[in-house]
């Protein structure tokens, strides 16, 4: 891993910046990693998102990360991002969208990005909700490595995990406690079930980041307010799509290309 730098709480201010695709990866199930270079490097905090618009398609959110095997390059910027077959980006990443595609970046924003602390951090993301947590889970334990973490993080299917390269990554740095959910989990090493069903009970003392579907970060929310822990969310919710094409739903059924 290159050398990152960490920084807390000094919020960056929101500017632009152009860079163009330089890898696109499918990972598991339909989620792909997509890495962005940049000429200078873009500031944000973990936990951060911005605005990015692949060539003349329509801007979406995301959650800046790291790639899936933690290595880091200052001048990329990697998105985790999942392929609707409607939607109306994300349905031609590897095909229109492909290497080379010219990107805008403008953030970046939020408020649910990593603190300095001595207290447990607590850990939820869904899906690929899972960006920004893997993220801040990377950045705390290399700024913080005493400082106690717990990742619960899980997708509708085993073969839609594609974070199990990261978790293995913060087993071998120190993490605690990592949960992985699914399910039609095997109940042993990938608990059965939704993922917030197998949270750990929440101590008024944690910090409690979560990222996921509405419906995640409600329950997540609920969890930390009854016992009074503070609590940073950042719900994801997929922009308006369109009914599927003829074209999307045949790249759907016959594949898409993968892209390294």
């Amino acid at each position: 891993m290159s050398n990152v730098d960490i920084t807390y709480e000094e919020i960056p201010g929101v500017a632009k910046w152009k860079g163009e695709i330089v890898a696109m990866e499918l990972l598991a199930g339909d989620v792909y990693e997509v890495s962005v270079s940049m000429k200078e490097r873009v500031p944000y905090l973990p936990g951060q998102y911005v605005y990015a618009a692949f060539d003349n398609y329509p801007e979406r959110a995301y959650s800046p990360t790291i790639r899936i095997d933690a290595n880091a390059d200052e001048l990329r910027i990697v998105f985790h991002i999942r392929a609707y077959l409607d939607g109306e980006v994300s349905a031609h990443l590897g095909n229109d969208i492909i290497l080379g595609a010219r990107v805008a970046i403008r953030g970046p924003f939020g408020h649910a990005f990593l603190r300095r602390g001595e207290d447990r951090l607590v850990f939820v993301g869904g899906g690929t909700g899972f960006a920004p947590i893997w993220s801040m889970a990377l950045a705390a334990s290399l700024s913080q490595p005493e400082r106690e973490l717990v990742v619960v993080t899980g997708a509708r299917a085993v073969n839609r995990l594609y974070m199990l390269p990261a978790l293995d990554w913060l087993r071998r740095n120190g993490a605690r406690t990592i949960i992985t959910t699914a399910g039609d989990g095997d109940g042993i090493f990938v608990k059965r079930g939704r993922l917030e069903d197998h949270i750990p009970t929440i101590r008024a003392t944690d910090t409690v980041h979560v990222a996921g579907s509405p419906a995640l970060v409600r329950a997540v929310v609920e969890m930390a307010s009854a016992v009074g822990a503070d609590y940073h969310a950042d719900p994801f919710t997929p922009a308006t799509r369109r009914p599927p094409n003829l074209r999307a739903r045949l790249l759907t059924l016959f594949g898409r290309r993968k892209m390294g």
